[in-house]
């Protein structure tokens, strides 16, 4: 909150959800290779950085590409925000407060979410090296969290076995077996005839499968009163 002319000027932090602009000139914290930051450091691993969004950043490995920092430009979601990071500087005497630190996640370009988005991070307030100051930076969307609720199962219940699906066939009487055993090898000739024998004989397999068919669908029409 700050004063002018006597008025009272209340400035709104941001929160968690809100979609912010992350543009050339802002300073931000994020991961970067070790040998772009150090001079006597030659390896890949990670660490935090404080970087100015549009600078170059040159590697300590010769054959290597510099990294240009305006890739880190573009829109994020806020996913935390914490009053953080205060303490004491050269003495006792000297202490710092917390200031508003902003974590933010990287959209993609249909504006979506995405677990694997870059991570940044910078602070609104307090006295920092990576600052966006608050009348620098505002939210320019908001995006909303889903989630979904279940019921527990308590401890003690076993979960139900799915039944069985029934048997039509064991509906069936007896004497009306055969348009089962019936159905069951013109299948399977269909099926070797189609691979392996000719045209007329393939023909031939199918006409007695289509008529099996059409025997066991009256029967189980007639078991089953589909009719």
């Amino acid at each position: 909150m700050t004063k002018k002319k006597g008025k009272k000027i209340v400035v709104k932090l941001l929160a968690v959800g809100d979609v912010i602009n992350i543009e050339k000139g802002m300073m931000i914290y994020v991961s970067i290779p070790e040998h772009y930051r150090f001079d006597n450091s030659k390896k890949d691993t990670k660490t935090t950085a404080d970087i100015k969004v549009g600078d170059t950043l040159l590697s300590s490995r010769k054959n290597v590409k510099p990294l240009d920092t305006m890739m880190f430009a573009g829109e994020y979601v806020v996913i935390g925000t914490h009053m953080q990071g205060g303490g004491t500087g050269m003495g006792p005497h000297d202490v710092y407060p917390d200031g508003h630190h902003v974590t933010a996640k990287r959209l993609t370009q249909d504006h979506a979410y995405t677990p694997v988005g870059e991570e940044i991070s910078f602070f609104k307030s307090g006295c920092f090296t990576a600052m966006i100051e608050p009348n620098e930076i505002h939210a320019i969307g908001r995006m909303v969290q889903q989630v979904s609720f279940q019921h527990a199962q308590p401890e003690d219940e076993e979960p139900e076995e799915p039944e069985e699906p029934e048997d039509l066939k064991d509906k069936l009487p007896s004497d009306f077996a055969d348009p089962f055993t019936e159905f069951e090898s013109a299948a399977m000739d269909w099926g070797l005839q189609g691979q392996e024998g000719s045209r007329k004989v393939a023909n031939k397999a199918e006409t007695r499968f289509n008529k099996a068919r059409t025997a066991l669908l009256l029967v189980l029409c007639d078991v089953t009163d589909c009719m």
